[in-house]
This record gives C-alpha cells, structure tokens and sequence, in this order.
C-alpha cells in the first residue's frame, strides 16, 4: 500500500481534515485515533508533541487513548533508555513495528523490560515526524497488549497516515483559538474551562475539560456536552453538576455556555445535602441565606455545617474554602446515588 487510492482518501482523510477545522483539539486527536483504530487494530495510543535530542523526548503534550497516564509518566522517568527514540528519530517518518520484550532482551535493559510489563507493552507500531522548530517533532506509539505483531500493510498504512495527521494537528491548532491559554474566571487552580453551544456543541476547551468530560463519560461525543449538563441547566442562568469524578459549574453568558470543570474535591464527596450547605457557605452564603434557598431552618443548616467539619476535619470557613475550591455559587445540583 504505497499509493493513497481515492477510497481511503474520501473515508479517512477528507474527514480527518474536516474535524481538524471543526472539533477542539483533544476532542479532534480522539476522533483521529478512534478513525484507524479498526484498520491497525491497536488496543492503546499515545500522539504526542516535544523535543528529542534523539536519545530522549521531552515531551509537551500528549494525548492518551486507552492508556493510563501514569504509563506515560513513568516512560518520561527512563525514556533516555528507549531503543525506539533513536530508531524513529534516525529514520524520520518509517513506522517501526516491533516486540517489546524482544528489543529490550539485553541484560541491560532490565529497567525497561520491567516497565513494559507492568504496562503491557508487548508490541510496538511507532513513527516519528520532525516539526518546523528545530529539535521538535511529533510522534505516534501505538501498542498492542498481545504478542501479535502489525501486519506489514498495517505498518505501510500507519506509516502512510502519519504525515495527515501531523498536518491535520498543526491545521487544528493553527485555526482554532488556543482554549488552553484561556483562563477560568475564577482563580481555582483546578478548573478546566470550556465554551459551548446553547444545542451543546463545544466551540472552544482547554485540554483538561475535555479529559475530564471523558473521565466522566468515556463513551460520550468529545465535540458534544453530555445530555446530564444540559438537562441541568434548561432555564437557569447557573447550576453545578456533581458526578461520580467530576463536578461542573455552568453559566449562561451572552450567546453560549461556559464550563468549568474539576476533579470532586473533599466537601463534593460529603453527603448530598450536607455537600450543598458545605459549598453555599464556602461560596460567601450566611446560613440564613442558605436556609432560604434550600427551604431548611437555620439550626439545621448549622448543625450539617458542623457535621461537615468533623468529616473533613476542619474548624473554620478558610479551610472548608480551601477544600471545596468552588469556581461559584450553584442554583441546581445534579442527583448522586
């Protein structure tokens, strides 16, 4: 396979291209991955972007797929000591496909004979592409947790792809407003922000959100909000979503809807209504305040208050603060079970 015919140009790329100009980039690298996963049949991903010295990579950005990000974590620890790196860095743009255990058999390599089998890296589908900077480059690892190696028209074709799908990347990054360097309207450290359609489509999302959306929902459209956020928000300006791992805050703001997401802090994970009064009174509510809007009397907001602070082990409303780390004050709160 060493001409692109017209078949898999109009079934791959006129759509890789497309969604480059159209979805938020993690969202886009996602569908990218998820479009060739049946033909070079990998059961993990990593499409990242860096430096090498081509002894190591240091790596920028990377985006994940069926891979756990301590995996790559641990890789950026003794990836000086990675076979592959020279390999796809001294002939740039040949996929190589390899057995793991079989390139890392020396006794020297031990190290890394360990990492791939905590990982189950058995076999290796890898490429890597140099960008216009100088020492940067894009690169594509695709693993398999088998001892089944890539067939040669599967290597041909990853080698083939790669280059559209660097271009579709630096197109993507090139046309879309970099959501990245936004900043949350808030100071919390942990929040994520994104921008969205009153019909749910995203416009614009830092890399965090849409990770999160996807932690929460791992079969959800990354272009799309989940169905939950928009139900919660049909005719309030303002409400919070409490799920299994993350908590959103959503605002109506002019003509589209901004998102801020994190992981559940301590107070989310409280009980439900005493992790509502918890965040109303983190948020700057008096407990008289409270009781009004959630119909209760102020002595038994008092006494869930103080039911907080012995579960999270704390004697004032800084330290609640610190815990719930709230971007604002929510009118709804999603159900947990």
């Amino acid at each position: 396979m060493t001409v692109l015919d017209a078949t898999l140009s109009e079934s791959l790329l006129l759509p890789l291209y497309r969604a480059s100009r159209e979805m938020p980039e993690t969202a886009f690298m996602r569908y990218a991955l998820n479009s060739v996963k049946p033909l070079l049949g990998f059961q993990g991903a990593i499409w990242g972007t860096g430096s090498t010295d081509h002894v190591s990579i240091t790596a920028k950005s990377a985006h994940l797929l069926n891979v756990d990000p301590a995996a790559l974590e641990a890789w950026k620890r003794i990836n000086g000591r990675d076979k592959a790196i020279p390999l796809g860095t001294g002939y740039w743009g040949h996929t190589f496909n390899f057995h793991v255990p079989t390139l890392f058999s020396a006794p020297e390599d031990i190290e890394f004979r360990e990492y791939a089998r905590r990982w189950k890296r058995k076999v290796h589908l890898g490429t890597g592409l140099p960008e216009p900077e100088p020492g940067a480059l894009q690169w594509l690892s695709l693993y398999r947790y088998d001892d089944l190696l890539y067939t040669e028209q599967q290597r041909q074709l990853c080698q083939m792809l790669m280059p559209h799908f660097a271009e579709a990347l630096r197109i993507n990054r090139a046309i879309l407003p970099r959501a990245d360097q936004l900043e949350p309207a808030h100071e919390s450290a942990g929040n994520a922000l994104a921008i969205a359609d009153f019909d749910g489509r995203i416009r614009h999302a830092q890399t965090q959100a849409l990770q999160l959306l996807c932690l929460e929902w791992p079969e959800a459209d990354c272009a799309l909000l989940p169905a939950p956020l928009l139900r919660l928000l049909r005719g309030q300006p303002e409400a919070l979503y409490l799920g299994t791992h993350i908590k959103v805050m959503l605002r109506v703001s002019a003509d589209v809807l901004l998102l801020e997401a994190s992981l559940l802090s301590a107070v989310d994970r409280l009980p439900v209504a005493r992790a509502k009064i918890a965040t109303m009174f983190a948020a700057g509510h008096s407990h008289k305040e409270i009781a009004l809007r959630l119909r209760l009397s102020p002595s038994t907001v008092r006494n869930q208050l103080s039911a907080a602070y012995r579960t999270l082990g704390i004697s004032s409303r800084e330290q609640l603060i610190r815990l719930a780390s709230l971007p604002g004050v929510a009118c709804a709160f999603s159900r947990r079970t």
